[in-house]
């Protein structure tokens, strides 16, 4: 028997900051294995024996007070900031990098990297419709089919294609009436003002020419009256997003093939196979030796290695759509429903119910935990860990009572109350050093005093609602009896 007991990947340093979260965290009630009984990762001496942890390889975790997209602009700017100090002072190259997360639509961080003049491969086998160039063109196509559309024709005023600013867009806003669209307030913008006249003339002539070409050829013909085919390959991995636009027209060509080839159509067909899930993946237009940072889904990671992983989105909610819906179902215990009663418009949870969510969300987070597992060890040297959550400081205070002075593993429901990889990082790390092991918790924040305010009394707020809701409910003991009996209501 061979005991494959060694990792011959990583630094001891990355090595012994994941056995101290997995250690403190994956126990049977929550992970369903004791990490302790034989699971630790012992360092394979690839880089030498080390006697002593080194600071340059110290595990650095960013835990960012914020919300919405000024939280992910923080965080994206946080990782631009990282990546730039690693290239330049540490001497890591762009190709030595990895950023995963989550899932695959990161528009924030894409648009901080562009910005940053960062070269990125999105190697996520999606994010086809979520990249910069494909968003723009379809905003653009969605506007000259009906421009009374504000969301896409904000989009497109943002976009490098006409250059706006949040304060020219809040201008041109202005310019108009509240019923007014945002378009009949460009209008009225360009009487007083000559800055989107260029734009708006070009825009008007797009319109006038879309019931004289074909979609395929309108499609070339903007790209180029623009300037913008030339502006996207321009841009860092301008090739891999001159592939994606190439491949867009070829998918409009075919489209145009069959019975149906208008502008709204096409719209119709893309919102249709995005609706449905469906994905193209980035065109390759780059090679995969090209001197650029990955950027990666966790689950697409699996089985690789790199110098420096940014673990990204750390503060996103663990998904439990299915666990909170209405029926929830199990293979052995069979269906939970609730009880509605007609007569008072309550509903309530029976036991069966209650216990096929308990497990459902034992099982949902010992996965979460072992994808934790896999992001961590994709590291050989460098690991940087972000999130946001706009509950931070609050959170803060949970995270000391949860450390209690004990240095072994936390309590189930200590572990089971974290609800994000950056919740569960705070439980078993924040003010719980261990002597030669080195991490660093860099705390961020960017709220003003008003947001803080309206933060602690909507958490106060929260909280009076779940405790009346504890006190005000019924506990049908009958229920409970029957359980005791063998019989499942």
């Amino acid at each position: 028997l061979i005991i494959l007991d060694k990792n011959f990947r990583s630094r001891k340093e990355i090595l012994d900051i994941s056995n101290l979260v997995f250690m403190r965290s994956m126990i049977p009630e929550t992970g369903e294995i004791d990490y302790r009984n034989g699971h630790e990762l012992r360092y394979g001496e690839t880089y030498g024996k080390v006697a002593e942890p080194d600071p340059r390889f110290k595990t650095c975790i960013n835990m960012i007070q914020g919300k919405g997209e000024q939280g992910k602009l923080l965080e994206a700017y946080t990782i631009a900031s990282g990546i730039e100090t690693l290239v330049k002072d540490e001497g890591y190259s762009y190709n030595d990098i990895v950023i995963l997360t989550r899932t695959t639509n990161n528009p924030e961080l894409e648009k901080i990297l562009y910005e940053r003049k960062i070269p990125v491969i999105n190697n996520s086998g999606r994010g086809f419709f979520q990249s910069f160039e494909i968003r723009l063109i379809l905003d653009l196509l969605r506007i000259i089919d009906n421009p009374f559309q504000d969301i896409p024709f904000a989009a497109v005023l943002y976009s490098p294609l006409c250059g706006a600013s949040a304060e020219d867009l809040a201008s041109v806003r202005l310019s108009g009436d509240e019923k007014d669209s945002l378009y009949e307030c460009l209008i009225k913008y360009n009487e007083k003002n000559d800055k989107f006249t260029g734009f708006t003339g070009n825009f008007e002539k797009w319109r006038h020419l879309q019931s004289r070409m074909s979609l395929y050829h309108m499609i070339g013909y903007i790209l180029e009256d623009s300037g913008l085919y030339n502006m996207i390959t321009a841009m860092p991995e301008g090739e891999n997003r001159k592939a994606n636009i190439l491949f867009l027209r070829s998918r409009a060509l075919s489209f145009s093939k069959g019975s149906y080839s208008g502008i709204f159509d096409f719209i119709r067909y893309i919102k249709e196979l995005e609706d449905s899930d469906i994905d193209f993946g980035q065109a390759e237009g780059l090679r995969d030796d090209m001197c650029a940072v990955r950027m990666m889904t966790i689950h697409k990671s699996k089985g690789l290695e790199f110098p420096v992983v940014f673990l990204a989105g750390c503060g996103k909610k663990y998904n439990e759509t299915d666990i909170n819906s209405g029926i929830v179902l199990d293979r052995r215990l069979g269906i939970g429903i609730e009880r509605r009663d007609p007569g008072t418009r309550m509903i309530k949870r029976t036991i069966l119910m209650q216990t096929i969510r308990s497990k459902q969300k034992e099982n949902t987070f010992a996965e979460e935990m072992r994808l934790l597992y896999v992001a961590m060890t994709r590291a050989k040297e460098r690991l940087i860990i972000s999130g946001v959550n706009h509950r931070m400081l609050s959170d803060l205070r949970s995270f000391d009572s949860a450390v209690s002075n004990d240095s072994g593993p936390l309590k189930p429901y200590r572990v089971m109350a974290a609800d994000s990889f950056l919740s569960l990082l705070g439980m078993t790390l924040y003010g719980r050093k261990e002597e030669g092991i080195l991490y660093d918790i860099v705390i961020t924040d960017e709220t003003g005093p008003e947001e803080k305010r309206a933060d602690e009394i909507a958490d106060n707020l929260e909280d009076e609602f779940i405790l009346n809701n504890i006190i005000n409910e019924d506990i049908d003991t009958s229920d409970i009896e029957k359980q005791k009996a063998g019989t499942i209501p």
